[in-house]
């Protein structure tokens, strides 16, 4: 079960990468020129909506084996503009603020679901909980911690045609999503073509991309596709002045050696705001069709399904998503050591602590309001601030949350 998880997010990120970052438009005589810009402080937060319904069938000697998976994922994410280099390139940071997984699958009169969000795990088998537990915990380690894509801050170069020059801060995943190549998924964005363009012009570009995933046969995958864009027409939506475009791709894997068979096809939409070059809406429809052998198995997966971003706002919904995570004040706990409670008293910072009792972190007094194996609750005494901490196995804090403030 645990090789489900860098295969989730693989499909979701080929989906994300088609229209990840705005484009800056400026109009002309002969129509409108595609050019990013993305200026020092402005910030451009994103809703993802991943849906998929997927059916595979596996074969093994004389057995053979059909499962159905309906699966949602939502995951807020941020685009904000760092500094312009001298060349005229930009530098930006992506960022994830939170993620939603439901996961349901049918298989041979078994029923299981899997439900994930940035805090916890949980596993049902026919209505069962067979597994729960939170990010970090022993109950999870199985698992990658995929708490740890909260605390992942990209770092990007891109020219004003959309092209990824260069990344960083992807070191933070090693270790955690073993074999999943981030920097792969995100390495080749849209480009915009050289001369402006109006309702019915076309242009194209050819994508390709090395994936390296555990949950591979091999451990790596290479997609190739050509994304053809045409202009619809201009049009009024959200009450802005925007371009519609119409976008489609197929996705092949041309490694005749590889076991696996990877095809995708991606048609949909986006409107884009003329005026600030933000995509308001990527309305995209999937079909994929995954063919080959996996574990000595015959393996062959049709799907469909859907992927929205949507934009959410600029500088004030990007506050509103840092607080929901953690306030700034509170986001230092992050920084303390508390190993797995296995006894009466709780080991903060290598001292034990009762609760009650009164422990003093960078200038500021938190009375420990109550443990338990993976959380932790403290009540900061200078506002009445209380916090729950989501404890790791090795000792880490994998998530701050502002609970409110005590009477």
């Amino acid at each position: 079960m645990n090789r489900i998880f860098p295969y989730l997010l693989a499909l979701l990120i080929i989906g994300l990468t088609l229209l990840a970052f705005g484009e800056e438009a400026s109009s002309g005589e002969e129509g409108v020129l595609l050019r990013y810009r993305l200026e020092p402080g402005d910030v451009q937060v994103f809703e993802a909506d991943v849906n998929l319904d997927v059916k595979v069938t596996a074969a093994k000697g004389s057995r053979t084996q059909d499962a159905a998976t309906t699966m949602a994922i939502r995951m807020p994410f941020s685009i904000r503009g760092t500094a312009i280099n001298d060349d005229g390139t930009m530098q930006a940071e992506v960022a994830i603020h939170g993620f939603n997984m439901d996961v349901n699958v049918t298989s041979t009169g078994q029923q299981m679901t899997i439900k994930a969000d940035e805090r916890a795990l949980e596993v049902t088998q026919n209505g069962k909980t067979v597994m729960s537990g939170e990010w970090g915990s022993v109950q999870l380690s199985q698992f990658p911690d995929l708490s740890r894509l909260l605390d992942l801050t990209i770092t990007a170069r891109l020219n004003d045609r959309g092209e990824m020059v260069e990344m960083g801060g992807l070191d933070k995943l090693d270790g955690q999503l073993e074999g999943f190549d981030l920097s792969q998924a995100l390495d080749n964005q849209v480009v915009y073509p050289d001369k402006a363009v109006k309702p019915g012009d076309s242009w194209t570009h050819t994508l390709t991309q090395d994936f390296a995933n555990a949950a591979l046969p091999g451990g790596k995958m290479t997609l190739t596709a050509t994304v053809t864009y045409t202009v619809l027409e201009r049009a009024t939506y959200r009450n802005r002045d925007c371009l519609k475009l119409k976008l489609g791709a197929d996705f092949t894997n041309p490694d005749a050696s590889s076991k696996l068979r990877f095809e995708q096809g991606v048609a949909g939409i986006a409107y884009v705001d003329v005026a600030t070059g933000v995509p308001l809406d990527c309305r995209l429809k999937l079909t994929q069709h995954i063919s080959g052998t996996m574990d000595r198995a015959a393996v062959d997966l049709t799907s469909g399904g859907t992927v929205e971003i949507s934009y959410a706002g600029g500088s004030k919904k990007y506050d509103e998503l840092v607080r929901a995570s953690a306030d700034a004040e509170g986001a230092v706990l992050k920084a303390l050591s508390v190993p797995m409670v296995t006894e009466a008293k709780i080991t903060i910072n290598g001292e034990k602590y009762a609760t009650g009792d009164t422990l003093t972190f960078d200038g500021q007094d938190y009375r420990v309001v109550a443990f338990r194996p993976t959380a932790l609750k403290l009540h900061r005494l200078s506002d009445s601030a209380v916090y729950q901490l989501g404890l790791g196995s090795e000792g880490h804090v994998a998530y701050v949350k502002l609970l409110g403030f005590a009477d």
